[in-house]
């Protein structure tokens, strides 16, 4: 016989003595049990309902829930609403519940009204069958959260105010009032109780719904603010230097940039600009290493927004939004605020921090270097100076690392080398584990003045930067293909510019143009195909929007001295998408071996 017992979580003690009475005298019955936790039994198998599949396809499991309970409440739905059912089923994080209640309210809602009222989704609904305490999604929550253990309940608020994902050790940071060793108990708990789901990689998040319900319950608990200062406090810990040339520590705010974010969201509102300040400042090495397009985007519209609420005389705030709306501009590609951002913090730090000052130089100096390398240089000369004065060898070796670039851009390539090894001296000294920004640059410019000029130095620095960088959140997919490029590596090519598209694609709402034509030019020069090369730089060059970065225009420019320009522009009779797809059909026309 099998025996179906339902909904058992709030009385699993008495369930699981029972069975085991049964099953101790009998093999025969089976026995099959929901609940939101197991039983614990010895002879218990576990299998974990996942959410429904959430797809913008009549076929996914959540998109039918939705529009079978819409169709028993009378509401017609056709195919030009799938993508707005499944941006609602995947809101409600595919809750077979949510979802059905979510349906049902279409008796009096549109769609697009429902999913603007979703935010507000336990009043929303709680609306079922006064007798069915299963129809109410609040109900159910609370009906959960009275079965746990105070230490439980607590957790869970407090983890609540991780805005995305988190680890053991950011729930031991964040959580407060609990022993030592207590939190990983606990959320094993709520993991049974699948109130927290797991990502198979030792992290946890919490479904939507979970979240919300959370946040309701910590008015009292001051768990946000706790949150704000775990990340405020994890910068303020790194020295002042590492702040604006660790790559560590750009890291760990990558990691944990939801987290970043939800911060600066709070300390705005709060017009808390002095923290604000200490966010920024404190993650300088990550802005510098270049966010992706689609976020500097929004973070410089945030910083404009900023601008307009920050007092005059505020100096130390005003420096620091200018500085990351600089390092964004360069993502984003805007000139206009590289520029602003670079004069802005110059003219602000005249008497201020010799930190600041030292960064804001080195920022300042980008422009410069387009039009005129040797000023731009020498504005490097005083941020080395100032940063060696006050301590910060990471920011002296950045402005070193950054006069290489510049030399770079002036075709300069026997000074770009005594400078990179005049650094590696420093580093190797200073530097063992190469956690500093300045050792990354040091190989990226390598790699770049390599690439068309000694092919072979241009893929040892790739390989290297992998070796020493694997965490790096700078994405950087054009140089390596470029190397591999250089060295007439067509299948190495055909992959890498294959992935780093892929890449680039998933982290960048920027089609990548014209950068993505540099790793093409690069392989048509290597294999002696002058004439398409000349035609790609060509189309570089008339391309009306800007390189990605200074390592990109520094291969550009060489590739241009090689060969020269066409006469004819070929963006007047072909689109720069058009002209990509050409060559890439060239290079799958191409042989695979290295030497083709």
């Amino acid at each position: 016989a099998l025996f179906v017992l339902d909904n058992c979580e709030h009385i699993t003690e008495t369930v699981a003595g029972m069975l085991d009475v049964v099953l101790g005298v009998t093999a025969a019955p089976h026995f099959l049990v929901t609940s939101r936790e197991p039983l614990g039994l010895l002879d218990e198998y576990q299998l974990t309902l996942e959410p429904l599949a959430v797809a913008a396809d009549a076929t996914s499991p959540a998109i039918a829930l939705f529009r079978g309970t819409a169709a028993r409440v009378g509401a017609r739905l056709g195919d030009s609403d799938l993508s707005k059912i499944a941006s609602v089923c995947d809101h409600l994080d595919g809750h077979p519940l949510s979802i059905e209640l979510a349906a049902a309210q279409l008796r009096q809602l549109t769609v697009d009204q429902l999913a603007a009222r979703l935010e507000d989704r336990f009043e929303l609904l709680a609306r079922g069958r006064s007798s069915n305490r299963q129809a109410s999604l609040i109900a159910v929550l609370e009906d959960t959260w009275s079965m746990l253990e105070p230490e439980a309940q607590r957790l869970l608020v407090q983890l609540g105010a991780f805005p995305a994902g988190f680890g053991l050790d950011e729930i031991e940071h964040v959580a407060g009032g609990l022993d030592v060793g207590a939190a990983g108990r606990t959320v094993g708990g709520l993991v049974e109780r699948n109130l927290v789901v797991t990502d198979g990689t030792g992290g946890y998040r919490l479904l939507e719904t979970v979240k919300l319900f959370a946040q309701r319950q910590a008015e009292a608990d001051h768990a946000a603010e706790r949150h704000t200062q775990w990340v405020l406090d994890s910068l303020r810990l790194q020295p002042e230097d590492a702040w604006y040339s660790s790559m560590s520590l750009a890291v760990w705010v990558l990691r944990h940039d939801d987290d970043w974010r939800a911060v600066e969201d709070r300390l705005v509102a709060a017009r808390r600009w002095d923290e604000l300040s200490d966010l920024f400042r404190g993650s300088g090495s990550y802005f510098h290493n270049r966010i992706p397009g689609a976020a500097a985007m929004a973070q410089i519209r945030r910083i404009e927004g900023y601008l307009d609420q920050v007092d005059p005389t505020d100096r130390r705030t005003l420096v620091s939004c200018y500085l990351v709306g600089g390092y964004a501009g360069l993502s984003a590609r805007r000139p206009d605020w590289i520029q602003l951002g670079g004069d802005r913090a110059v003219e602000l730090t005249t008497d201020g921090s010799p930190l600041d000052r030292a960064v804001a130089l080195v920022l300042g100096s980008w422009m410069i270097a387009l039009r005129d390398a040797d000023s731009a240089i020498e504005t490097l000369c005083e941020a080395f100076d100032i940063a060696e004065s006050c301590g910060a060898p990471g920011v002296a070796n950045v402005a070193l690392a950054y006069q290489g670039v510049h030399h770079a851009l002036a075709g300069r390539v026997d000074e770009v080398h005594g400078l990179l090894g005049r650094l590696d001296s420093r580093l190797d000294a200073a530097d063992p584990d190469g956690d500093q920004l300045a050792q990354y640059l040091a190989l990226t410019v390598r790699l770049a003045v390599g690439v068309v000029n000694d092919p072979e130095q241009g893929r040892r620095a790739a390989d290297r930067r992998e070796e020493t960088h694997t965490e790096s959140p700078i994405g950087f997919g054009v140089l390596d293909t470029a190397a591999s490029a250089g060295i007439g590596d067509v299948a190495g090519t055909r992959w890498r510019m294959r992935e780093a598209i892929r890449s680039w694609e998933e982290r960048s709402a920027d089609d990548g143009f014209p950068d993505w034509l540099i790793p093409l030019a690069v392989l048509a020069h290597a294999l002696g195909d002058l004439e398409r090369c000349r035609t790609l730089v060509t189309a570089i060059r008339r391309s009306p929007v800007p390189t990605h970065n200074f390592l990109h225009t520094i291969i550009y420019r060489q590739l241009r001295d090689q060969v020269g320009l066409a006469t004819d522009n070929p963006l007047d009779t072909h689109t720069i998408e058009d002209i990509f797809d050409d060559a890439m059909n060239w290079m799958d026309t191409l042989d695979h071996s290295p030497t083709s």
